[in-house]
């Protein structure tokens, strides 16, 4: 079953809602509503389809095996940065590249550019495959899906 291909959203409401059913679709058709969307699937699904099942079989051998090695570390990091646990390596890996790391949604477009010769000449430092970061990220969004379970 292919759960990526489409894109509608329904609402379920009570019957004799008909005047909030209106107002649900106008806003769902409207410029505000499919931002929102668009964000909503963002921050949701975009990163799903790259997932590898392959891994997961070994992500949670190792949530099992050094994870409870470890836990207690990333807690004491939350707490520490009041960052939640299971997004500490995401955030890093945007510091690292010099960018904000609460814009995610803007990095994702930004970074695949540095590996287009129309953008990379005026780089500081040229050619990048901007593209990798978007995957490992994507992977660590997928990661952290699994991994969340085992913080609670």
């Amino acid at each position: 079953m292919n759960l990526t291909e489409g894109r509608n959203l329904g609402w379920y409401l009570p019957a004799g809602s008909d005047e909030l059913a209106a107002d649900a679709r106008e806003w769902m058709n409207s410029k505000e509503g499919d931002e929102a969307l668009g964000r909503m699937e963002n921050l949701y699904y975009a990163y799903i389809g790259d997932f590898d099942f392959v891994d997961l079989r070994a992500l949670n051998r190792r949530i099992e095996d050094r994870l409870p090695n470890y836990i207690d570390l990333f807690r004491a990091a939350e707490q520490k940065t009041g960052i939640p646990a299971d997004l500490l390596d995401a955030r890093q890996l945007a510091r690292d590249l010099g960018k904000n790391p609460d814009s995610w949604e803007d990095m994702e477009k930004v970074l695949p550019l540095k590996a287009d010769k129309r953008y990379y000449p005026s780089t500081r430092y040229g050619y990048a495959r901007g593209y990798e970061p978007v995957h490992y990220v994507q992977r660590i969004r997928n990661y952290r899906d699994i991994i969340r379970p085992a913080f609670q």
